[in-house]
């Protein structure tokens, strides 16, 4: 059931929710447990709605802990990456992957979430988005070739996450200098990206992707697909006004004409 908007409501649903657990007592048996820390997570989503970040993330820290202890791991995965969530949008991106990097070492791997009615696209995003911010990209390598092997493409939930794994698979190759998985795998993100419903993530990404495979086949000399690419990234950018777009577009035309200049002039 979704949120009231209006901040009266959700201030008048946290005082029932406090209500509640104050109610509720803090040993007992596995029904009550459970109910506590369904309470609590519940009410931590009402706290992250009214703002309140540190006691959202508070709340949902208590409730995973109850889940865990309950062996509910799927719940318990579930308020990890709400509180994980919570601290990101709050700007705290080292402690939000803290969070997530114990979940995943606790649990054996990244949870699968199915005794939940959710996919665990979402989580796996969070966790790729922090591992780039963090500039890891032997982490965000690995991380992506889990969450690769665990969405799937034809899903719809999992489509546009599985397009940006792919993304972000082929950045981290590209940065550890696996350049000829990067162009693959690159060219496989585009494809993806192209049928995603856009954003400013997926632009984001697609830019990048469409960017980086011109200059990676330009690099190795691959000129026939080099030249396609370049072609490719002028149509995608030559209608922005941007400084850097424009510089983009500007790289593009003169690697064009120098190699046209030189394959006319023979060897």
């Amino acid at each position: 059931m979704p949120f009231p908007s209006d901040r009266a409501d959700l201030l008048r649903e946290a005082a029932e929710a406090e209500r509640a657990l104050r109610e509720i007592p803090s040993a007992g048996n596995v029904d009550i447990a459970g109910r506590r820390a369904a309470t609590q997570f519940e009410l931590g989503r009402i706290r992250d709605r009214l703002g309140e970040s540190r006691e959202a993330e508070r709340l949902f820290a208590e409730a995973a802990s109850g889940f865990l202890e309950l062996g509910h791991r799927d719940f318990a995965a579930g308020a990890r990456i709400f509180q994980a969530r919570t601290a990101m949008a709050d700007g705290r991106d080292k402690e939000a992957l803290s969070i997530l990097d114990r979940m995943v070492e606790q649990f054996g791997g990244f949870p699968t979430l199915e005794k939940l009615p959710i996919s665990p696209a979402g989580g796996l995003g969070l966790w790729l988005v922090l591992l780039s911010r963090a500039k890891d990209p032997k982490r965000l390598y690995e991380a992506s070739g889990i969450a690769l092997a665990m969405l799937d493409p034809l899903g719809s939930a999992d489509h546009v996450a599985f397009s940006k794994a792919l993304a972000w698979r082929a950045r981290s190759a590209d940065e550890l200098g696996y350049t000829d998985e990067a162009i693959e795998t690159y060219q496989r993100a585009i494809a993806w990206l192209e049928q995603a419903e856009p954003d400013s993530s997926v632009d984001a990404l697609l830019d990048d992707a469409v960017r980086r495979v011109a200059i990676l086949l330009a690099e190795l000399h691959r000129d026939k697909e080099a030249a396609a690419a370049h072609r490719r990234v002028i149509e995608r950018f030559k209608t922005r006004k941007t400084l850097s777009a424009r510089l983009v577009v500007k790289a593009s035309n003169a690697w064009l004409r120098v190699t046209d200049t030189e394959q006319a002039q023979g060897p």
